[in-house]
């Protein structure tokens, strides 16, 4: 498996969405300190912005969260895997903060992929707002478990491995095929056990590296072992 995953994650395969940093987009944390992205290589980077609990700044200027940091694509077909490769470079002292408390601990960061909101069959169908986000349950990188090196996220599109919203998972709705043959944006989202609800530093300083994002199809090369 190793080897096919290189393979699809190399410089030649990633000729889908974009790894441009000018194409992807912070999103929910318009309050807080921005995020700024930078190319860095094959891909791109961003400093978590440091705490800075000073009484005499407003409450926004004293940190800088991050929620969800997508980019809009259509894929050519239904997926039937997301792979995303990841590194966080971070000091000895960094404390990673949810910003939903009490959440449950630790902070993770795991991809997310989201659909039109209209779906055209016979007629129009509103897909409903709770099915329109999904992320994979169990692939996700728990932040300062083991950052400074390089990670790979595999998550397969098996329905049952796959939450929505308000936490149906995609074995228990026919929404999530649906919602996967309408996907019109892809990324990542930081939080706890709420899956985007945000995440900041409260100690430390920290650098995520987005390296490598890319979607699986039924036809891709699996070859390798």
């Amino acid at each position: 498996m190793t080897k096919w995953l290189l393979y699809l994650l190399s410089a030649a395969s990633l000729s889908a969405q974009s790894m441009d940093p000018t194409d992807w987009r912070s999103l929910y944390n318009n309050y807080t300190l921005p995020v700024t992205f930078v190319e860095r290589g094959s891909g791109w980077e961003f400093d978590f912005p440091p705490y800075n609990p000073d009484p005499k700044l407003p409450w926004w200027e004293q940190f800088g969260q991050v929620n969800y940091v997508m980019t809009d694509f259509v894929p050519p077909a239904e997926p039937t895997a997301v792979v995303m490769k990841l590194r966080l470079e971070s000091s000895p002292a960094v404390v990673y903060y949810s910003m939903d408390r009490p959440d449950v601990l630790p902070c993770k960061v795991r991809p997310m992929l989201q659909s039109a909101e209209a779906v055209y069959f016979a007629e129009k169908l509103e897909l409903p707002y709770e099915f329109r986000r999904w992320w994979p349950i169990n692939v996700y990188y728990a932040l300062g478990s083991n950052d400074n090196q390089d990670i790979t996220l595999y998550a397969p599109l098996e329905p049952g491995n796959w939450s929505s919203v308000y936490g149906v998972r995609g074995d228990q709705t026919p929404w999530f095929h649906v919602a996967m043959n309408r996907i019109q944006s892809v990324g990542f989202t930081f939080g706890g056990n709420f899956y985007g609800h945000g995440v900041r530093l409260s100690e430390g300083a920290a650098t995520f590296v987005l390296l490598a994002y890319r979607l699986i199809y039924a036809n891709d090369w699996l070859g390798g072992s």
